[in-house]
């Protein structure tokens, strides 16, 4: 089966791949593999859609495939946030938790879904053994009835020797759910 133009494009729009002083930087787009009726259009967002955390304990995952043991950092992950600040908890494998970040409070207006925030980085650079994972992303502690929405997820990974290929790494997920 061959993919159009207008298909690869897409493709293309949903990660980005580039090379830093400390490894490649990874991009997930959150709706990736997401059936469309679950996640809301943003205009302002990337790729103008994200992907709703509204209830405690609703969570993210995202399965990583990895060719050999990597360290991976999770740099970035971009949402948006309506009213009261929300605590979010990022582990691997539903066990190694690697840290928390608090989203931004702000009750200036009402159109707060719009503006898209940055965590900066979660946690430390953690070592992952070569095989599958999970990177799970919940919404622990909530001060308002509105969660976040997601919009991306941002990993850097240590390429000493060249080798690393985002589409395994992401598990061949980088390619849209059918219709």
């Amino acid at each position: 089966m061959g993919f159009s133009s207008a298909a690869i494009y897409v493709l293309l729009g949903m990660c980005a791949l580039m090379k830093g002083s400390h490894g490649l930087l990874a991009r997930y787009e959150a709706e990736t593999g997401i059936k469309p009726v679950y996640t809301l259009l943003r205009v302002n967002m990337s790729n103008n859609y994200t992907v709703p955390i509204y209830r405690l304990n609703d969570y993210y995952t995202v399965r990583l495939c990895l060719d050999k043991d990597r360290n991976v950092t999770v740099t970035n992950i971009g949402y948006s946030n309506h009213e009261g600040s929300d605590n979010i908890s990022v582990s691997y494998d539903n066990y190694t938790e690697i840290g928390y970040f608090q989203t931004e409070e702000d009750y200036s207006t009402e159109h707060m879904w719009s503006i898209m925030r940055n965590s900066s980085q979660v946690g430390s650079k953690t070592e992952l053994r070569q095989g599958p994972h999970e990177l799970k992303i919940t919404l622990v502690d909530q001060h308002d009835d509105h969660g976040i929405e997601l919009d991306f997820i941002e990993l850097t990974v240590d390429d000493t020797d060249g080798s690393f290929d985002e589409v395994s790494f992401w598990c061949g997920s980088l390619f849209p759910p059918p219709m």
